[in-house]
């Protein structure tokens, strides 16, 4: 049997320890952090279009760190039309995170083209286009957190391995 004498020298050494271990925690937390946000980070690099589509402008992707963790974005002037996608197109083939879409209040063909499109002048080139229809959702942000999700579990797991070899 063992005998815990819990006076002030022995607190004083649990207390130490316990710390220990929180700093240890939090060093393991921020390198998981950083980890799946580079991840996500990866992911949105590689959904986020390259190219216009059909006028939009592609956008710009971010990893920026915060109080509080990481922030992924994705911004610019067209990319909610990218993200949701836009006309008859968009309607036909909505967004699949209706809670978000709705939350956002993004509808599709507000004006009632339809299939027929409608022109525009498109800002990459300065030229007036025929748009057919809209575009599709093309979802590099919905597609690239499904993602992270999907892989999380396996990016927490290696992190910890590394920590405890």
């Amino acid at each position: 049997m063992r005998t815990l004498i819990l006076g002030r020298k022995n607190i004083d050494k649990l207390i130490s320890n316990l710390e220990k271990q929180k700093t240890q925690m939090d060093t393991l937390l921020s390198k998981i952090e950083l980890a799946l946000a580079n991840a996500g980070f990866e992911f949105l690099a590689s959904n986020a279009p390259l190219n216009d589509i059909d006028g939009n402008k592609k956008g710009s992707i971010a990893l920026d760190k915060e109080e509080d963790g990481y922030r992924i974005s994705y911004s610019g002037e067209d990319v909610a039309y990218i993200e949701f996608g836009t006309g008859y197109k968009g309607k036909t083939n909505k967004y699949p995170d209706i809670a978000n879409r709705l939350k956002i209040g993004w509808n599709y063909d507000i004006n009632n083209h339809g299939a027929e499109g409608w022109y525009y002048y498109d800002k990459t080139d300065g030229v007036l286009k025929h748009s057919q229809g809209g575009i599709e959702p093309q979802m590099p942000v919905y597609k690239s957190y499904m993602q992270l999700k999907n892989v999380a579990y396996n990016i927490i797991k290696e992190v910890m391995s590394e920590e405890f070899k």
